[in-house]
């Protein structure tokens, strides 16, 4: 576990607060070093933020997530990746129900979104009805073992009309959930 004098020094640089773009990744990164740099901070310029493979490891690191997305000093972050993080709708929601964030782009890949993984179709359904939803202009969801009824619950209430970008790849789409990406009045912002 680790507590956030590691990232004190980080913190306490001139440049940390003026940063808009941050990226960790994968290493040994894990919640509690999230918990960790976000722990004190009060103000940051990040209109990015970047964290691939990111997850609990410990029971003490399973709030990484709520820290991040209740942290007032995230506020400026419009576009958010949480690729490979081990998500389920429990933390979907979370990042959704944020009222500090307000996304435009989003990037869920890699998680545990999907009917497949025996949470899709409903958190699918959550995140195309809820009200942050219809903020996004990018929605990236691919390698999640999306399925058929996992697309047409996604669209279900017509939350994502104004996507410009919707990523898919890496999923069991057919013929069916092309003719429901397909449907009048569905996703005409994309370009």
């Amino acid at each position: 576990f680790c507590d956030a004098s590691v990232f004190a020094p980080l913190q306490a640089a001139p440049w940390f607060s003026q940063l808009q773009s941050l990226t960790l990744a994968w290493g040994t990164l894990s919640g509690g070093h999230i918990r960790a740099l976000l722990e004190g901070v009060s103000s940051l310029s990040l209109e990015r933020l970047s964290l691939h493979g990111v997850e609990a490891q410990r029971a003490e690191e399973r709030g990484w997530l709520s820290t991040l997305v209740h942290n007032p000093s995230l506020g400026n972050v419009k576009d958010l990746s949480l690729t490979h993080s081990q998500l389920r709708e429990r933390e979907l929601v979370e990042v959704l129900d944020s009222s500090y964030l307000e996304l435009e782009s989003l990037s869920l890949g890699s998680n545990l979104l999907s009917s497949y993984r025996r949470t899709g179709s409903r958190s699918l359904q959550r995140l195309g009805r809820h009200a942050a939803s219809r903020r996004l202009r990018s929605l990236n969801l691919a390698n999640n073992g999306i399925l058929r009824g996992d697309v047409e619950a996604l669209l279900q209430e017509g939350g994502l009309s104004q996507l410009e970008s919707l990523e898919l790849q890496q999923n069991q789409l057919g013929p069916e959930c092309m003719s429901a990406l397909a449907q009048p009045g569905c996703l005409e912002q994309l370009r």
